[in-house]
């Protein structure tokens, strides 16, 4: 019965979380009230209120959940000898924006959420410095740029890349597989030895 209920909360987060995105898409984050998101997400005030303190709240359970999700990942993610992530990791991480590009959209707009964008960026800088800081322990190189700038630097370069590739429906002309490619000839210099 614990597994049904489980199940269930996560469906109406998903649905209310899917519906707070489509809405900021169509008026920016000020201009969402919680009487849309309800109405949005077709569930009643209090199923909200059960789930979300206020619409602060929400935003910040769609920021965790990106962050959880790009933890679970992290130990699949190895660098290469030039201290990048390869380009099948990297299409991976294109695929995943592809399939969730509204979501992409609102966190990279500048009318969107800046808190969620930091968020975001937070969340990679922390996985590069990891990242970073395994790639040093196993090669016994010590990066000569200092770790956080280097982290700093491509998770700007990273969501810069993939806020272009969203603008002018690039996203359907570009396929994920040629934006990791086009991004590590970007790249050539190693995060771990530039």
């Amino acid at each position: 019965m614990a597994e049904k209920i489980d199940r269930r909360v996560k469906r109406t987060r998903r649905l209310v979380s899917d519906a707070f995105i489509q809405l900021v898409l169509e008026k920016g984050y000020d201009g969402v009230r919680i009487e849309d998101i309800i109405d949005r997400a077709d569930v009643a005030r209090t199923t909200f209120y059960t789930h979300f303190k206020d619409k602060s709240d929400l935003l910040q359970y769609v920021a965790d959940v990106f962050r959880k999700a790009s933890k679970e990942n992290l130990p699949n993610i190895q660098l290469d000898d030039q201290g990048l992530p390869s380009v099948e990791q990297l299409t991976r991480t294109f695929r995943n924006v592809s399939e969730h590009a509204h979501f992409f959209q609102v966190a990279l707009d500048s009318n969107g959420m800046p808190k969620l964008y930091h968020e975001i960026h937070q969340i990679i800088v922390e996985m590069v410095e990891v990242l970073i800081t395994n790639h040093a322990a196993e090669t016994g190189q010590e990066p000569a740029v200092p770790v956080s700038l280097s982290a700093h630097h491509f998770a700007g370069a990273l969501l810069s890349s993939i806020k272009w590739w969203l603008q002018e429906q690039r996203i359907y002309l570009i396929p994920p597989e040629e934006m990791a490619t086009l991004f590590v000839q970007m790249h050539r210099y190693s995060l771990t030895t530039a």
